[in-house]
C-alpha cells in the first residue's frame, strides 16, 4: 500500500511542468480501462467513482495553487 502523500507529490510535480485537465484525462483513462479489463461489480464501479474524485480534488488543488503563486 502506498503511504506518500500523492497530492504534495502533484502540486509540487504542477511547479516543476503545470499539470493540465488533458493529463489528468489520461489517467482516469487508463485507470477505467484498468478496473474494467480486471474487475467488475460494485467494488470495481467504487473504485472508478474514487478515482474520479481524486481527479476533481487535485485539479481543484492544482488550480488553487497556481493562483497563490501567480503574481497579481
Amino acid at each position: 500500500m502506498y503511504k506518500g502523500n500523492p497530492m504534495e507529490k502533484h502540486l509540487a510535480l504542477n511547479l516543476k511542468e503545470p499539470l493540465k485537465v488533458e493529463h489528468l484525462d489520461k489517467w482516469i483513462s487508463i485507470w477505467y480501462n484498468t478496473v474494467d479489463e480486471n474487475f467488475k461489480g460494485e467494488i470495481a464501479n467504487k473504485a472508478k467513482k474514487q478515482a474520479l474524485l481524486i481527479k476533481n480534488l487535485l485539479l481543484y488543488k492544482i488550480e488553487a495553487s497556481n493562483k497563490r503563486n501567480s503574481i497579481q
